[in-house]
Parts: C-alpha cells; sequence; structure tokens
C-alpha cells in the first residue's frame, strides 16, 4: 500500500532533535493501482510538473515536492517563483533548475535526482534514503 502525501511543504514538516514528522493529511491518497487519475493537489510552489500539468502521478510527486524543500532549505528560496500561476506553471515546465555554486556535488547529485522534471528518471523513496549525502 503506497500512500502520497500531495502537499509536503516546510509548513507540514515538523523537526525535533531527534525526530521529523509530517502533518496535515488533509490531501492524502491511498494509490490504487486501477486509479491513476489523481486530482490536482498541492501547493503550487511545491508541486512536481506532473502535478501542476494534470498528468498522471504518484509518489515521485511527493520525492519532487521534498526535493523542492531541501533546495529551499539550502537556498533561502524555492527554485521557481511567481504570484501568477500561469507564470509558476510555465516556469516549471520549461525552466532548468539553477543549482547555486556553493551546494557540496553530493547534495546537487541528490537534488538533481529528486527534481528530475521526468519522473521516470527521478528518485524513487529508496534511491533518496539511501545516498550518500545521507551517509558518510
Amino acid at each position: 500500500m503506497k500512500i502520497i502525501h500531495r502537499d509536503l511543504k516546510p509548513q507540514n514538516i515538523l523537526i525535533d532533535k531527534e525526530v521529523i514528522k509530517l502533518c496535515d493529511f488533509g490531501e492524502a491518497l491511498q494509490i490504487h493501482p486501477t486509479n491513476n487519475n489523481l486530482q490536482i493537489a498541492g501547493t503550487p510552489l511545491y508541486m512536481a510538473p506532473e502535478t501542476v500539468f494534470e498528468s498522471q502521478y504518484g509518489d515521485k510527486a511527493d520525492v519532487w515536492s521534498l526535493g523542492i524543500v531541501l533546495y529551499e532549505l539550502a537556498t533561502g528560496k524555492t527554485p521557481y517563483y511567481s504570484c501568477e500561476i500561469t507564470k509558476l506553471r510555465e516556469f516549471i515546465k520549461n525552466e532548468p533548475i539553477f543549482f547555486p555554486p556553493n551546494l557540496s556535488p553530493k547534495f546537487k547529485h541528490l537534488l538533481s535526482g529528486m527534481l528530475s522534471k521526468d519522473p521516470s528518471s527521478r528518485f524513487d523513496w529508496m534511491q533518496v534514503k539511501n545516498h550518500p549525502f545521507f551517509h558518510k
């Protein structure tokens, strides 16, 4: 059974010294193999390209969202921003992500894998969990 959160963003991630918890599961859904027509949900700044454009999506949309959160934590801003949703959608669809030169190679590799616009090329959760960035 896979469950997707569909609204990962800083406001929905609680961090303590030793524990990280997710909250606000109002948009969460269990993925059923027969249900590929999931509706758009989430906060646009953190939504994966396939979600923004209402294509079929799965748990890799959450990988994208967490990648955006990590990018924001490292740089102080999201890679795409606009007050107009149509412009934001175009940025997400067409603009490459700029990675500041001060990011470590391991962290940049992690973000690149999490923020691949093509979900079939994007890291899955096991690749994120096992990434060298998280292991010495």
